[in-house]
């Protein structure tokens, strides 16, 4: 697991695997630091995502601060289970979208007002990527309607 904190927006690609300890205690440092400033997640995973007891410490790290919306990009049914229990304490404030949905899922982020950078996300989500030797799919065009 890789992450950055860019303009407000918490980027961070995961692998398979789930977070090692060390990870997800150096993430939920920078969440606590940052959680009033967060307006934002993006995460892609290819499936690996916090387990029980990481999810409780981010729960802890956020202090009850509404949770910002968080976009997740993944193909596997079982994040989206954990998306279902992440939405249990974070006020369904986390939605799944397709791989290739960067664009509909950086929507998602901005239907609460907040402004992305798309092109210094998108820059991020690639560099982290690549770090972890994750091949990212190209986005697809989006000819929904602009709804998330």
């Amino acid at each position: 697991m890789l992450f950055d904190f860019r303009d407000g927006i918490f980027v961070g690609v995961h692998t398979e695997a789930a977070p090692s300890a060390e990870e997800w205690q150096r993430h939920c440092v920078v969440i606590e630091r940052e959680r009033n400033a967060t307006r934002g997640v993006l995460v892609f995973t290819l499936g690996g995502g916090p387990t029980t007891q990481q999810r409780h410490e981010m729960r802890a790290a956020l202090h009850e601060v509404p949770a910002p919306p968080t976009a997740i990009l993944t193909a596997s049914t079982l994040v989206r289970g954990i998306i279902t229990s992440l939405n249990w304490f974070l006020g369904n404030q986390v939605r799944a979208f397709e791989p290739s949905e960067v664009d509909r899922a950086l929507r998602y982020l901005a239907s609460a007002g907040t402004a992305i950078d798309r092109e210094k996300v998108l820059e991020t989500l690639s560099q982290l990527a690549s770090k972890l030797s994750v091949v990212m799919p190209r986005p697809r065009a989006d000819t929904r309607s602009s709804r998330p």
